[in-house]
């Protein structure tokens, strides 16, 4: 494993198609930027929900089948109880998903499954759709003893209409809480946790870790995030961004 600090962001953002949300505001939403196609704006429901607004969107992925697309995205507290940005809630944490074809947006895993869902990823065919429980009261330092939640990580099944279904929890975090999710172009799960992070195979056995406490020994705050570029792990630790060079390509992209 060769672990360097380089600029990497360029060959990060053209690994996959972009796509953003982000909460500065309380009219923020998600954007997507489709890969040197026409870029595109999820329309105006991407800032509010029937005129109320979301709280503070954290996370967005694509999942695709040759008839069908849809986003789904996070919605959740963050941005107003611990970053004081966005305002008061106004809406349930929630994950929400967008159907580009009939301009439809819809709630489809309640605060009552989830209590803090935070970020997700879907297989590379579409399948299964992957999300974090990231409880706030530990976020906040007041431990998991507090916690509605849990730390972990649940997955659904994608059924024909990209609608997730059939929930199970998929992982438990040993450390910290789950943040950040990836899954390979090999159907492994890959998660930011307390500890760093950890690859699963697509049943939830743990293979690996990526142990990142030396390198972010000085800062108290977990992984937030990572990607794939092409044959590198780019780390998001907390105040640095690490690139580790591994033995195989893992990215992949949703086409469209």
């Amino acid at each position: 494993m060769h672990i360097e600090q380089e600029p990497f962001l360029k060959d990060a953002r053209e690994a996959t198609r972009r796509s953003t949300c982000t909460y500065s505001s309380p009219e923020s939403g998600c954007r997507v930027d489709n890969l040197g196609r026409e870029p595109r704006l999820v329309p105006d429901a991407a800032g509010h929900y029937f005129g109320v607004h979301f709280n503070s969107p954290n996370d967005v992925v694509w999942a695709h089948r040759p008839n069908a697309d849809a986003l789904f995205f996070t919605d959740n507290s963050f941005g107003n109880v611990l970053h004081n940005v966005t305002g008061p809630t106004q809406l349930p944490s929630t994950v929400w998903r967008f159907d580009p074809q009939a301009q439809s947006l819809q709630a489809v895993i309640s605060r009552a499954e989830i209590p803090d869902p935070n970020d997700l990823a879907t297989n590379p065919n579409s399948t299964k759709l992957y999300v974090t429980d990231t409880p706030i009261s530990e976020l906040q330092g007041r431990g998991l003893g507090n916690a509605t939640g849990s730390p972990a990580v649940y997955a659904y099944d994608l059924d024909e209409t990209l609608t997730p279904v059939n929930k199970r929890l998929f992982a438990l975090a040993r450390e910290g809480v789950p943040d950040g999710i990836k899954v390979d172009r090999y159907g492994r799960v890959w998660t930011a946790e307390g500890e760093g992070v950890v690859v699963r195979n697509p049943q939830g056995k743990v293979l690996g870790l990526f142990n990142v406490h030396k390198r972010v020994e000085d800062d108290p705050l977990h992984i937030a995030n990572f990607g794939f570029a092409d044959d590198r792990l780019i780390v998001l630790a907390a105040t640095q961004i690490w690139s580790i060079r591994l033995g195989q390509t893992l990215g992949w992209t949703v086409s469209a």
